[in-house]
């Protein structure tokens, strides 16, 4: 895909655990921070200007999924399992949206892709195996923005064009679907666990 910079597992000094994890409460989420989004098992919260995710079943401490000094505010936030699957922009590179996925109960990312050409991305759908799926917009250059759907995991671009519903993937069981035109779209076959990361 045009303006890809990176695709694969990778890590930034922005994710990972925060030199004051250790001194942090071990609830799940700390008393006094303000909870964003959560399931049963898995919190993501704000901490002054830090984003983090925490597992209540796990020994860790909270996972520093996001840093004002280096990162905008989470745009699209997922929780899938023990996934937690985020987009954002990244401030030291303008134009450049970044996807990660983090398996808060391990307390490691298991994804991380950015793009670049003033990239967005407008919606992600992630799986309870730890796959994720999203919609980038891409401006090319002068005119109107086109969409890309693709397969974070591995890369694969499942469709793209002018009208594709910048909001529509939703994935029901193992089948991943989003709107195109007045149409609603899948891929050729269901998601299996090939699609996988640990």
């Amino acid at each position: 895909m045009r303006g890809r910079l990176a695709a694969g597992l990778g890590v930034l000094v922005v994710a990972g655990f925060a030199p004051n994890a250790a001194e942090a409460a071990r609830s799940c989420p700390p008393a006094g921070s303000s909870n964003l989004a959560a399931t049963r098992d898995v919190h993501v919260f704000r901490d002054g200007d830090e984003t983090y995710a925490c597992h209540e079943r796990s020994r860790k401490g909270p996972y520093l999924l996001a840093d004002a000094d280096y990162d905008e505010s989470i745009k699209v936030l997922r929780i899938a399992g023990r996934y937690v699957g985020y987009s954002m922009l990244y401030k030291q590179l303008p134009g450049t949206a970044v996807t990660r996925v983090v398996n808060v109960r391990r307390g490691a990312q298991t994804f991380y892709s950015s793009y670049g050409g003033y990239a967005y991305i407008t919606d992600l759908e992630l799986g309870t195996n730890g796959w994720v799926a999203v919609i980038t917009r891409l401006i090319d250059g002068p005119g109107l923005p086109r969409y890309e759907v693709s397969l974070g995991t591995n890369g694969a671009v499942l469709d793209e064009g002018m009208d594709i519903d910048p909001r529509s993937l939703v994935l029901r069981g193992r089948t991943l679907y989003w709107t195109r035109g007045s149409q609603r779209r899948a891929p050729l076959r269901p998601f299996t666990e090939r699609e996988r990361y640990p």
